[in-house]
C-alpha cells in the first residue's frame, strides 16, 4: 500500500515531470516506481531540502493550505491575504496543466490540497501562518479627500479628488431616534399600509428631522437616467421608519406609523439599550430585503429565487462586523479584504447566474465568487451605510457615490454607470463604542467624551451668531427655531419657537441642541425663553373632535347637562348649547333615546 495513495491521480506523464524536481540520480519510467522514487524523497529527512527550494511566496501558499481547516488551498483569501498567487496557482502554470511545473511547488500538492500522509510529515516543519491582521488608521490619519476611481482629470493628469466626509454616528443616532419617536407619536409618518414603505413626502419630512440632514443634501444630486444610476437620496431617511417597524416600536396603523405599547415602554430605557433592541429586530425581521435597494441589479426576483435568505445574510454582516477592530478606522476596501482572507461564510446568491446588470443576455454576474464587490461588497454597504450607521454602531467617512469605485466598469454596460449603488461613496469605518454593546462585544455602554468644537453663541437679548461653519442639517434646526438676521445670525423669539413647535418640531431636542452647540453656558435669558414656550405650548390640551348641539331652550340644555342619561357625555357650553365630544357620541346618542329625544339631522 503506497504511502501517498493521492499520487495515483496523475498519468505518466504528469507524475515524470515531477520527477524532474526530484535530485536522484536513477529516474524510472514505471507509474508505481515513479510513486515510490517520490513518496522516498518526500517522507525522508530530504523533505527539508525540497521545502528549501520555495521562495517566500510559495513557502507562504504552503503553510496556508497546511493549516486550513479543510486541508484545502483557499485561491481567493490567499490573493486577499498576501496579494499575489504564487506561479504554481496562477492561470497557465502547472496546477492548471497548460506546461511542465518549474517550481518545486508541485511536489507538495495534488490538486489544491496537500496529501494527508505529506501534511502529517510537513506540520513539525512549517510554522503556522500568521494570522489575518486588519490595516488601521488613527482619526488624524484620515485623508482630508479621496481619489475618484473613475474619474480623470485631463488638466491635471491624474484622477480627480474630492473631499472626504466625516460623520460620527453615536451623538447623531441619540437625537434621531428622539426626533423619529415624537414623528411618529404625532403621526407624522405616512406609510404604505401594503409595503410598510415611507411616502415621498415623508421621506422628505423625516430629512428635515435628521441632525445634520441625510448623508447628502439635495442640492449635492446630479440628475441622472435611471439607467446611469439614478438618485441618490435618501438614505437614512428611508432606513429610519423601517427600523421603526422592525424593532417593534412602531406598527402602522392606517396609512401612518404609531408608536407601540412597547415603543411607549421603551422610551423609557436608556438610549443603548433602545438601540440593541432595533439592531436585534432589524437583524431578525427586517422589513425589505437590503440588496432590493441595489436597483441597478435586475433579476433579484426572479421565480428562481436566486438569493440565498437575507435573514442568514444579516447574521454573516454582523459576524463580520464582531471580528473587527474597536474604534480604529479602516478602509471599505480593507474590510473586503478581511472578508476574503478570513474567509468568512458569506454569499449572497445561490444563482448568480439570474443577476444581471444592463442586459439580461451580455450583463450576467455570472459566478459569484469572482463577483465579490459586486454582490456580497455591495449588500455590506447597504447593511453598514443605510442601517447600521443610521443606528450609531459604526462611524462612516465617504464622498458622494459618483465616480467612487470603478470595479463595475468591466461589467457589460457598465461604462455607462455612474456608480453602481447609492452606497458606492463609502470609503472608511469605525466601529463604535454603541456597535460594540449592540453586538454583545462589550457589557455595558459608555458614551465617548468628545471635545466638541462650540457651534455658536447667545447673548441676553437672544441673537444667536456662528462661530464657525455649519452644516446644512445645523442650519436647517436654526432656521426651523429662529428668524434668520443676516449671514450666521439668527434671532430666538416667543413666536419662532411656538411656531417650530405648532409645525411638530420638538422643543426638548431644540435644547439639547442649543446646550451642545453653545459657547458656554445658555444665558438665562435663553432659559426663561424656553420655559415660557413650555407653559405655553401646554396652557391648552386638545381634547379630539367635538359636535356642537344647540338645545331650543334654555332649559333643555340645562336638563341634558344634569341627567344621569346624558350629563357624563357632554358639557354646557353657553344658555342653549352642549358639547359632545365624538368618542362619547354613541353614548349621547343612547342616553338621548332614553330620554325620548333623537339625535338631530345635520344641516
Amino acid at each position: 500500500m503506497p504511502s501517498i495513495p493521492e499520487l495515483y491521480a496523475f498519468n505518466v506523464d504528469e507524475l515524470k515531470q515531477r520527477l524532474r524536481l526530484l535530485e536522484i540520480e536513477k529516474k524510472p519510467a514505471r507509474k508505481a516506481d515513479i510513486i515510490a522514487a517520490l513518496e522516498g524523497e518526500l517522507l525522508s529527512s530530504r523533505i527539508q531540502h525540497y521545502l528549501e527550494q520555495l521562495d517566500d511566496l510559495e513557502r507562504l501558499a504552503l503553510a496556508e493550505a497546511l493549516y486550513a481547516p479543510d486541508g484545502q488551498f483557499d485561491l481567493r483569501a490567499f490573493v486577499a491575504k498576501h496579494g499575489q498567487l504564487p506561479g504554481y496557482f496562477q492561470p497557465g502554470g502547472y496546477r492548471y496543466r497548460g506546461r511542465a511545473p518549474s517550481t518545486h511547488l508541485a511536489l507538495f500538492f495534488v490538486g489544491w490540497a496537500i496529501p494527508p500522509a505529506l501534511k502529517e510529515r510537513l506540520l513539525p516543519l512549517v510554522p503556522r501562518p500568521a494570522g489575518f491582521e486588519m490595516e488601521t488608521l488613527e482619526a488624524a490619519d484620515l485623508p482630508a479627500e479621496v481619489e475618484l476611481a473613475g474619474s480623470w482629470d485631463r488638466s491635471k493628469g491624474k484622477k480627480k479628488m474630492e473631499a472626504l466626509v466625516v460623520r460620527e454616528m453615536e451623538a447623531i443616532a441619540r437625537h434621531d431616534l428622539n426626533a423619529l419617536l415624537h414623528m411618529a407619536e404625532a403621526g407624522r409618518i405616512s406609510v404604505s399600509a401594503k409595503t410598510h414603505l415611507p411616502s415621498a413626502a415623508t421621506l422628505r419630512r423625516i430629512e428635515g428631522q435628521l441632525l445634520g440632514g441625510d448623508y447628502y443634501s439635495p442640492d449635492q444630486e446630479v440628475e441622472l437616467k435611471r439607467y446611469q444610476g439614478g438618485a441618490i437620496l435618501p438614505i437614512r431617511a428611508y432606513a429610519w421608519p423601517l427600523l421603526l417597524q422592525s424593532g417593534g416600536l412602531a406598527k402602522v396603523d392606517g396609512n401612518k406609523l404609531a408608536l407601540t405599547p412597547k415603543g411607549k415602554r421603551l422610551r423609557a430605557k436608556p438610549f443603548e439599550e433602545i438601540m440593541r433592541e432595533l439592531y436585534r429586530g432589524w437583524l431578525s425581521r427586517g422589513i425589505q430585503d437590503e440588496f432590493r435597494r441595489i436597483d441597478l441589479i435586475k433579476g433579484q426576483t426572479s421565480k428562481k429565487r436566486p438569493l440565498t435568505a437575507v435573514k442568514e445574510r444579516r447574521e454573516s454582516v454582523s459576524r463580520v462586523l464582531e471580528s473587527c477592530p474597536q474604534e480604529k478606522w479602516f478602509s471599505i476596501d480593507e474590510l473586503f479584504r478581511f472578508i476574503r482572507a478570513k474567509p468568512f461564510d458569506f454569499t449572497l446568491a445561490r444563482d448568480p447566474w439570474r443577476l444581471y446588470v444592463a442586459d439580461a443576455s451580455y450583463g450576467v454576474l455570472g459566478d459569484g465568487g469572482y463577483m465579490f464587490k459586486i454582490l456580497e461588497g455591495r449588500y455590506l454597504m447597504v447593511c453598514l451605510f443605510e442601517y447600521l450607521a443610521t443606528l450609531g454602531m459604526v462611524d462612516v467617512a465617504y464622498t458622494r457615490p459618483y465616480w467612487a469605485r470603478d470595479d463595475f466598469h468591466d461589467l457589460w454596460g457598465g461604462d455607462e454607470l455612474h456608480f453602481l449603488s447609492r452606497y458606492d461613496g463609502l470609503r472608511y469605518l469605525r466601529l463604535t463604542p454603541l456597535g460594540a454593546y449592540c453586538l454583545g462585544l462589550s457589557e455595558t455602554y459608555s458614551p465617548p467624551v468628545r471635545e466638541a468644537e462650540a457651534l455658536f453663541r447667545i447673548d441676553d437679548q437672544l441673537t444667536v451668531q456662528l462661530l464657525r461653519s455649519a452644516d446644512p442639517g445645523e442650519t436647517l434646526v436654526l432656521d426651523q427655531y429662529g428668524q434668520p438676521l443676516g449671514p450666521g445670525e439668527w434671532r430666538l423669539s416667543p413666536g419662532s419657537l411656538l411656531e417650530a413647535m405648532e409645525q411638530g418640531h420638538d422643543l426638548a431636542l431644540f435644547e439639547d441642541f442649543l446646550r451642545q452647540g453653545c459657547q458656554g453656558a445658555l444665558p438665562d435669558a435663553v432659559l426663561q425663553l424656553l420655559e415660557s414656550a413650555r407653559q405655553r405650548a401646554s396652557a391648552l390640551i386638545d381634547q379630539g373632535p367635538a359636535r356642537l348641539l344647540q338645545c331650543h331652550s334654555t332649559a333643555l340644555a340645562r336638563q341634558l347637562a344634569n341627567e344621569s342619561a346624558t350629563a357624563p357625555h357632554c358639557h354646557l357650553a353657553g344658555d342653549r348649547l352642549l358639547v359632545v365630544p365624538a368618542r362619547a357620541e354613541k353614548a349621547f346618542r343612547q342616553g338621548l333615546r332614553r330620554l325620548n329625544l333623537l339625535w338631530p339631522t345635520q344641516k
